[in-house]
């Protein structure tokens, strides 16, 4: 994390920018669901601060356009309680044409946004005094959950 000051030689202006790098992000080695990790920072610091979010990364826009739908798709769960990855992925598209090209992106989504729901669903579970601490394991197919995504 580093802060920067950006400063126009024209207007006179001075804008105060916070950058991430996490150049690993998303981790193919690690559980999808910590894909939120950074998602979930970026949110926070966000959330106290009135400096703009910039997000780039050096793949041309692919990378950072999936922090920013995953970024709308975790707020639009958490404001809802639903989601709408396929309209979510379009808009993202439609401001940044080109960002999702393959079918894997839209995939990461969907399976994104399940990984998400499953832990907080297991969360919920494990806070239940129904439950006693334990997350009931076999109710869902995973496989079945996405397909009902798509």
């Amino acid at each position: 994390m580093q802060d920067f000051m950006l400063e126009s030689t024209v207007n006179n202006y001075v804008l105060e920018v916070r950058e991430y790098s996490a150049p690993c992000w998303p981790n193919p080695d690690s559980p999808i669901r910590n894909s939120f990790d950074l998602v979930n920072a970026v949110r926070e610091h966000s959330r106290h601060t009135d400096r703009p979010t910039v997000i780039h990364d050096p793949l041309g826009g692919a990378t950072s356009g999936l922090f920013c739908a995953l970024s709308t798709l975790s707020s639009q769960l958490e404001e809802e309680g639903a989601v709408d990855v396929y309209q979510v992925a379009r808009m993202t598209n439609l401001m940044r044409p080109g960002v999702f090209n393959d079918v894997e992106q839209y995939q990461y989504l969907y399976h994104a946004v399940l990984s998400l729901v499953s832990s907080q669903e297991d969360q919920r579970a494990l806070q239940s005094p129904e439950t006693n601490g334990s997350v009931p394991l076999g109710q869902t197919n995973i496989a079945e959950s996405l397909e009902s995504l798509m």
